[in-house]
């Protein structure tokens, strides 16, 4: 694991873009969880108010009725922004989301949404 913290700071030192960022993280700690989608979302000022801005994916395909934004409490995104806890979904059904490759495609057996800060601590 410390290896792996390493690699990230060492590949992100010198970054100042944070699309860059969250594209480098997508591309380097979605593999390294054994996950086979992604999505990164970024808080945003929006008209006022904070939202959560889909900045980010891996191997992920766009849909109509899926949004890229997100306020604060509005879906898991939104939910996890609050809760700054871990939420995992078990037994996720067969039409929530598709993970394409290019042999075909299946439903994800568990879906997890996990917060970040960029915060000191």
């Amino acid at each position: 694991m410390k290896t792996n913290l390493a690699k990230f700071s060492k590949m992100l030192q010198g970054q100042k873009s944070l699309e860059t960022v969250s594209r480098l993280i997508m591309s380097e700690l979605t593999p390294l969880v054994s996950a086979h989608h992604g999505a990164f979302f970024m808080m945003e000022s929006v008209d006022g108010s904070a939202a959560l801005v889909l900045t980010s994916t891996y191997a992920y395909r766009e849909r109509k009725n899926v949004s890229n934004r997100f306020s604060l409490g509005e879906g898991l995104v939104g939910q996890c922004a609050i809760e700054k806890k871990p939420i995992l979904l078990t037994r996720v059904p067969g039409e929530y989301i598709q993970i394409c490759s290019g042999l075909g495609e299946a439903a994800p057996l568990n879906i997890i949404v996990l917060p970040s800060s960029s915060k000191a601590r």
